[in-house]
């Protein structure tokens, strides 16, 4: 079997950072992740193929087909961006590893995400979207949430605009933060919603009709004079991670939160179909109650660095594990999915 695999490199984009926020690529790959899912691929017998990302990995796929792509491209422009190249699989009828073009198009926007997860029964925090200046001056006029909030955008990951400010106490706080985030990110969508002041967990799941938790991993400063109810993890924790988080599967949970982790992971994870694999980050509210906070879709798979990878590590499995574990998923639903009658012409169809 052939596998492409379809990615996105900080790299491509070197000549424009200069103009932007540092963080705006900050989901995208480095090539030693590429190489590591490629080196396990082989390892397992699979011939690969770097297909990378847009145009020119449509045209690589004309020249050397694949029977699947393993697809960690997060795209780029737009809300729906990471849903780029799984709508081209899609289309072209080639198979993939990971969740389908709509599931994650939706989960990229949190908003969006946390309206579903509201409707479904889950426990989520009380929110707010803010896309201009009247939309602030309503929210803040409504006073429906309450202080202290978290303010971020909605649309994008890896902690982008994420830090120490993102958690305001004030009206003061809200306003000077929501219009940074507007005028810093022009055109995107700002979340505000309530903080949650409890611990702090990330669910890693594999699998798709019967869900496997790999692990629940808590997120904790490294330093001591930080209580969780002044922690933020925001994008220099996470640049910073070897120093400044301890990553730990928590012993000390009592079974009764630890079900409701595990269950409401779970729960959005079969909500918002996701396949295959996914992140779920929850956080506990004042009373212990564990919360919604955001679903990754394309959890980042860095051998080093990534939550995911690292999440799997604590619970004794290999990287080589989950990389295979994943894949297999995905081969079994493909495997079990019916064929239906396609809709494309000979011309119009990859040749896989």
């Amino acid at each position: 079997m052939r596998i492409g695999i379809c990615y996105n490199l900080k790299t491509d984009f070197d000549h424009v950072t200069a103009s932007l926020p540092d963080d705006r690529f900050e989901e995208l790959d480095d090539i030693g992740t590429v190489e590591d899912i490629e080196r396990v691929l082989r390892a397992e017998g699979y011939e690969t193929v770097r297909l990378g990302f847009g145009v020119p990995a449509v045209a690589k796929l004309q020249k050397e087909p694949v029977d699947l792509v393993f697809n960690i491209s997060e795209g780029i422009n737009g809300r729906a961006r990471e849903a780029q190249m799984p709508a081209i699989f899609d289309m072209l009828g080639i198979p993939y590893v990971g969740s389908d073009s709509l599931t994650i198009a939706l989960a990229l926007d949190k908003a969006w995400t946390k309206k579903i997860v509201t409707q479904a029964g889950f426990a989520t925090p009380a929110f707010y979207t803010v896309d201009n200046s009247i939309q602030l001056e309503r929210m803040m006029e409504n006073r429906e949430l309450r202080y202290p909030l978290f303010v971020k955008l909605s649309c994008e990951g890896s902690s982008m605009s994420i830090d120490d400010r993102s958690k305001v106490r004030n009206a003061h706080e809200l306003a000077q933060r929501v219009q940074y985030l507007m005028a810093t990110y022009p055109g995107e969508t700002v979340l505000v919603e309530e903080f949650m002041p409890g611990r702090e967990f990330t669910v890693g799941i594999v699998g798709n009709r019967e869900p496997e938790v790999v692990a629940v991993m808590e997120v904790v400063p490294s330093d001591k004079t930080k209580d969780m109810a002044n922690f933020v993890y925001g994008l220099d924790e996470k640049r910073n991670c070897d120093v400044r988080i301890i990553y730990r599967l928590p012993a000390d949970l009592d079974d009764s939160t630890d079900r409701a982790i595990r269950s409401l992971a779970v729960g959005v994870y079969k909500e918002l179909r996701c396949r295959d694999m996914a992140r779920v980050d929850i956080r506990l509210d004042e009373n212990g109650v564990p919360h919604f906070i955001e679903l990754n879709t394309l959890p980042g798979l860095n051998k080093r660095h990534s939550d995911l990878p690292i999440l799997a590590r604590l619970a004794g499995m290999s990287y080589e594990t989950l990389i295979t574990r994943v894949l297999g998923h995905a081969l079994e639903r493909i495997q079990q999915t019916p064929q239906g009658v396609a809709v494309i012409t000979e011309d119009q169809q990859a040749a896989v």
